[in-house]
């Protein structure tokens, strides 16, 4: 079916034993994929059956609906799925259509929400976006011009490793004896005992700090997403020791890595900050620091408005140009929000049961007998 001009169906409506033969829908809206801020997921299959899923280019899925106004595409033909076991009595099955393709786009969501607690339906459909951008070059072009690409082809294992919620080094400063604290960066510092501090916000799993190879400090975070600030220190470290002889001052430099709270080694989410600093054997030498760049906390955003809106589409969207208009900057949370209510931002339906009020999925084909030697 083409989305973008429906004239007649007969899949609908679900709730009767037999939906009415091309019953005329023109200018009707498709509930609820044409609800707003709901995303409409066609279906997709590979191109040549005998490349791996993983690096397959893909095209549309014969049975699958097209149009322009498709959010996302996503694997829907030979997915191993459960089944009822009235139907199989291992409960397992190979089946095809969009009911199939739309549940990987729900769990994409789902991670970005486990992920980024504190977004909203906008932020999650947004970074959505970007990361089906990603892979879009693996989408092949129509060329009976059905279009069904949308914004692109989601990989979860990209929604696992990219665009992860970040600690923040926000405090790197010195001070000597009970003195003032003072931003490290830029300072001279006295060749003697000089204590350093280091602070980052959460989400942070561990935070390192090591002052010229002299000294260095670790502490382990709690790893939650909302926890307080977490901070170190070292004390009196003796700056003299770095001094060769015969100088009267030398450059050094303080080190801070703060460790996210995703272990995958190709995750995004590490994060670290320095600062330069002059030692000098004149104690009159020892001036007040210039403030370090980036030294205070983000301010937080504007607050996302509750609840899936997306904003409407707009005639530079098409999907010929989907991969290149996309936000121009990282997509970030507020810096201090509170856990909100969990919200369900997709879903889908069978074609036999009621729609619920965020699915987008339609035609569905009944699932095929498994070929347990087949390739998938």
């Amino acid at each position: 079916m083409d989305n973008d001009n429906v004239t007649t169906d007969s899949g609908s409506p679900t709730d009767l034993d037999t939906p009415i033969k091309d019953r005329p829908v023109k200018d009707g809206v498709k509930v609820p994929a044409m609800v707003e801020g709901v995303s409409q997921v066609s279906a997709a299959t590979r191109t040549n059956v005998e490349t791996k899923p993983e690096w397959a280019n893909l095209k549309r899925a014969d049975f699958s609906n097209y149009g322009k106004s498709i959010d996302f595409t996503a694997p829907g033909q030979d997915i191993y799925s459960t089944v009822p076991t009235a139907i199989f009595s291992s409960g397992y099955a190979k089946t095809s259509g969009t009911s199939m393709a739309t549940p990987h786009i729900t769990g994409i969501a789902a991670l970005i929400k486990s992920i980024h607690p504190g977004y909203q339906g906008k932020q999650i459909t947004d970074l959505m976006r970007k990361q089906a951008a990603m892979e879009y070059t693996r989408l092949e072009a129509p060329e009976d011009g059905k279009e069904f690409r949308g914004y692109g082809f989601i990989n979860a294992l990209t929604t696992m490793r990219r665009d992860q919620p970040q600690p923040t080094v926000t405090t790197l400063q010195y001070r000597v004896g009970k003195g003032e604290w003072k931003d490290v960066q830029g300072a001279t510092l006295p060749a003697g005992p000089v204590t350093f501090y280091t602070e980052a916000i959460a989400p942070i799993s561990h935070l390192h700090m090591d002052v010229a190879g002299l000294s260095s400090v670790d502490r382990d975070g709690s790893g939650k997403y909302f926890d307080e600030a977490l901070g170190t220190s070292i004390e009196n470290v003796d700056l003299s020791a770095l001094l060769p002889e015969a100088a009267d001052s030398v450059t050094a430099r303080v080190q801070v890595s703060a460790t996210g709270i995703n272990f995958d080694r190709q995750a995004d989410d590490d994060t670290g900050r320095e600062a330069v600093f002059t030692v000098s054997r004149d104690p009159n030498a020892a001036v007040t620091p210039a403030p370090a760049p980036d030294t205070d906390a983000p301010a937080p955003a504007d607050p996302a408005k509750a609840g899936i809106t997306a904003p409407a589409r707009s005639n530079d969207q098409l999907p010929a140009n989907y991969a290149v208009n996309l936000p121009k900057a990282p997509i970030t949370p507020p810096s201090s929000v509170r856990r909100p209510r969990p919200r369900s931002t997709v879903a889908w339906y069978w074609p036999s049961t009621r729609p619920s009020a965020r699915s987008s999925c339609s035609r569905h084909r009944p699932p095929s007998r498994p070929t347990w030697a087949r390739r998938s």
